[in-house]
């Protein structure tokens, strides 16, 4: 499996694929919402692993969200003085408690 790199701006947004996500590395991860979505404008911020966030976003909102972020990443995309979007608002924030098959 490949890496998935999406380039917004100067920034570069790219999700790891398995073999270079640490399985035991739990952090606060930010999924946002397209456009037309029920949510747009807002962000869904899960504590846990990666994989185990990103399971617990398709168990809560199923396929109806955009991307994932990791705090570092977030914080980069709000601070790009050439975004033009909001998606700040912050939902209740969840900790996985979906274990993520590896």
């Amino acid at each position: 499996m490949s890496t998935i790199g999406i380039k917004t701006g100067r920034i570069s947004c790219t999700e790891p694929n398995k073999a270079n996500t640490p399985k035991a590395e739990t952090k606060t991860w930010y999924f946002t919402f397209g456009c037309g979505q029920r949510f747009e404008g807002q962000c869904q911020p899960i504590i846990g692993t990666y994989s185990d966030a990103r399971a617990e976003m398709f168990m809560v909102h199923g396929k109806a969200w955009a991307f994932q972020y990791s705090a570092e990443q977030w914080q980069e995309i709000k601070d790009d003085p050439t975004r033009f979007w909001e998606m700040e608002t912050e939902m209740i924030v969840m900790t996985a408690q979906v274990t993520a098959d590896e």
